[in-house]
């Protein structure tokens, strides 16, 4: 816990303590000695959400009697957190000619 932090929680205890004597004082009634009073403190900032994406891939494939060519259209979407690094495999034999976007 820092200093800032800690002196924040010392003079908000302080102001309520503050207070609870003031009111007590003001309606005459006892206060209760067994009373407590509980503050939570959380975290500065939630943790980043976990990273979660959606891909879809669209094959489109020529055939003739020389060769066969195929193109992958891949979109991807990320619907949370911030992606660093993506890897997609491509297994089988051929050669990857050229990637764009």
């Amino acid at each position: 816990m820092n200093s800032k932090m800690f002196l924040a929680i010392w003079a908000m205890l302080s102001y309520v303590a503050n207070f609870s004597t003031a009111t007590a004082q003001q309606s005459n009634t006892p206060t209760n000695q067994d009373a407590t009073t509980t503050i939570l403190v959380g975290p500065a900032r939630p943790p980043e959400p976990a990273f979660l994406y959606s891909v879809n891939a669209r094959a489109i494939v020529q055939v003739d009697s020389t060769a066969i060519e195929q193109s992958i259209e891949l979109s991807i979407k990320v619907v949370q957190g911030k992606p660093t690094t993506l890897t997609l495999g491509l297994n089988g034999p051929g050669d990857v000619v050229e990637v764009t976007g």
